[in-house]
């Protein structure tokens, strides 16, 4: 464990202080990772890889405000934050089989968290707060010198909260994270244009090198500007590599690259992003390589696909009320007949076979199903799960779990009218207090020779009412 955060506090030393994006550092596993090694074999493209997410939202120490040393109150980062965040992740992602299970959130009440942060406050942080069994997200309300910080090849990230919420920020530190580089990455050998392998004898500026320059993937460009690109992200042509060779928009193994850099989730190059950035098809099978490459640094973090069937919340919904009875001492027993409420995480589109009106049957990935029995079953497909056969399989989300509970209550209050004829128009009421409703001798103290309609209140307003006559 000491080792992590050795690693962890080289990553922030090497932190450039005048970068806007990204303070992760860039380097390469012992072995070259470029997709020139067997990725073939360690790259099964069906298998499916689920794992834990858990958010940290900082707060000052008082628990209350997220406002920085310089006077700037942080975003209100809350559940329906989170929850975004879970889904933008899935909607990128899932094309690779790689899933997120939302882990939950919570808040870390600590002013020198938040506030900048620095080398010896972010390992404090994360040694803290880790869940060891996912992937952690910690939001400040400002990361110092960047918009956000990634453990490359690690399970963690730390971002500004004004980064937090862009899509495009969260997936790019989520692919440092599964071991992508910034596309624009040099490790001082030239990346060259060509990007299909070329014979010997060709002449060193042509040769190709992409599998072990830049940032190894051959369906991403060298590094363009993005004055060579217009509006829209779309290359504009003109740029040169680092040799001086003309870069063009080709097809590399079926996958069409244009050469713009701010249409890819790991540059820094655009900070609005607005070009719907995504991943390259070999940046897919490289995060997928790193599962097997380093996998001491992934299993923990996983979970079953039968996990992302499963709702991440089960509430009971108390309905009638099945019996009462007064304990004769100062507590009734109280049964409750209930159903259940079941909440999914955004990211998917489910489809529940079953559903009845007022729920609906399709749900897309910006919705979150909130499903109240008995209108809901347990059957559910996840589109993004695939197909078998022609057909998307149908899960269990839950056995559904329905009937009754029953609690102890104190007994309040309550009443007594006092009447010679149940049928008749005169009556007193006498009030009780909690002494006298809860008195189990009450009987002796009621007036005789005549009848008694009691009713006596619990502290959850359940009314227990008997009729008695007393000779």
């Amino acid at each position: 464990m000491k080792k992590k955060y050795t690693l962890l506090i080289l990553f922030f030393v090497s932190i450039n202080l005048n970068a806007q994006v990204c303070g992760t550092e860039q380097f390469y596993l012992p072995n070259n990772q470029g997709n020139s090694q067997p990725s073939n074999i360690l790259y099964d493209a069906s298998y499916k890889h689920v794992f834990n997410v858990r958010f940290h939202v900082v707060y000052n120490d008082d628990g209350v405000t997220r406002t920085n040393s310089n006077g700037v109150p942080g975003l209100t980062i809350g559940f329906e934050e989170v929850m975004n965040a879970i889904r933008d992740l899935n909607v990128n992602f899932n094309q690779f089989n790689i899933f997120f299970k939302y882990y939950g959130f919570d808040t870390i009440n600590n002013t020198t968290f938040l506030n900048y942060g620095n080398t010896t406050s972010y390992g404090n942080m994360i040694s803290t707060h880790n869940i060891p069994e996912a992937f952690n997200i910690y939001i400040l309300n400002q990361v110092g010198g960047a918009a956000a910080v990634a453990g490359y090849y690690w399970p963690f990230s730390i971002f500004d909260d004004n980064w937090f919420i862009r899509p495009w920020t969260l997936c790019h530190e989520m692919g440092h994270s599964f071991g992508l580089l910034h596309t624009f990455f040099s490790s001082g050998e030239c990346e060259h244009a060509v990007r299909t392998p070329t014979p010997l004898g060709t002449p060193f500026n042509l040769q190709y090198n992409a599998d072990v320059a830049g940032d190894q993937i051959k369906d991403t460009f060298p590094f363009l500007s993005s004055t060579f690109s217009d509006n829209n992200c779309n290359y504009t042509g003109g740029a040169t590599d680092c040799r001086g060779s003309i870069i063009n928009s080709q097809t590399v193994n079926g996958f069409f690259i244009t050469g713009s850099p701010s249409n890819n989730f790991m540059t820094t190059e655009s900070e609005d992003i607005l070009c719907n950035p995504s991943f390259t098809p070999e940046q897919g099978i490289r995060m997928r390589n790193a599962f097997n490459i380093v996998p001491e640094r992934y299993d923990s973090k996983r979970n079953s696909i039968q996990s992302l069937y499963e709702p991440f919340e089960r509430i009971k919904v108390l309905g009638a009320i099945k019996s009462v009875v007064d304990n004769n001492n100062g507590t009734a027993t109280v049964c409750t007949y209930y159903s259940e409420r079941f909440r999914f995480q955004k990211g998917f589109n489910y489809v529940f076979p079953e559903n009845e009106l007022p729920d609906l049957v399709n749900y897309n990935p910006y919705d979150l199903p909130d499903i109240q029995l008995p209108a809901f079953n347990c059957p559910l497909i996840i589109q993004q799960l695939g197909m078998q056969n022609g057909q998307y399989p149908i899960g269990n989300a839950l056995t559904i779990d329905k009937g009754y509970i029953c609690e102890i209550q104190q007994i309040i209050g309550g009443s007594d009218t006092i009447t010679d004829d149940l049928g008749g128009y005169i009556f007193t009421v006498e009030e009780w207090d909690s002494l006298k409703a809860s008195n189990p001798n009450f009987y002796e103290l009621l007036e005789s020779n005549k009848y008694h309609i009691i009713k006596k209140e619990t502290e959850k307003g359940v009314m227990i009412q008997v009729v008695l006559y007393k000779n």
